[in-house]
């Protein structure tokens, strides 16, 4: 689980975020619905309200680990749990799980790949949130 929760990480550009907002309890919920008001739009790099996810659950919008991606197929684990304190325009609202490097493709499901950080710590990634150049596993 801290592997995946890392290359969740990792996938934010630029390294960008870190589990500061949950005092270190990576199994922590984070409350985000406060940080976009109505008039003001929900900075996001990935993940945007609406957004359905893969048959595998990869890809749904979310906000909240808890809610939004349980019962949500295989992932049921939010990247917004990487997201700092302060809203910042690099944040992740994706549902995402493990994957394996070396796994097929089709593992993390249609419209989506299994990337990898340099220790080979591998999270499924929605295709439109790979970071430009990065071919995953």
């Amino acid at each position: 689980m801290r592997s995946l929760l890392l290359t969740l990480l990792l996938v934010s550009a630029g390294g960008c975020g870190d589990d500061s907002n949950n005092n270190g309890d990576a199994g922590a919920t984070v409350d985000l619905s406060m940080s976009a008001g109505p008039d003001m739009a929900l900075l996001s790099r990935c993940g945007h309200e609406g957004d359905t996810g893969n048959s595998l659950g990869v890809g749904k919008f979310c906000t909240n680990q808890g809610p939004d991606c349980s019962g949500n197929g295989m992932a049921n684990l939010c990247s917004a749990l990487f997201n700092g304190q302060t809203p910042s325009a690099d944040d992740t609202y994706f549902c995402s799980f493990q994957c394996a490097l070396g796994d097929p493709p089709s593992v993390c499901g249609e419209n989506a790949q299994c990337l990898c950080n340099a220790s080979n710590q591998c999270a499924c990634i929605p295709n439109k949130c790979v970071p430009a150049g990065d071919g995953g596993a």
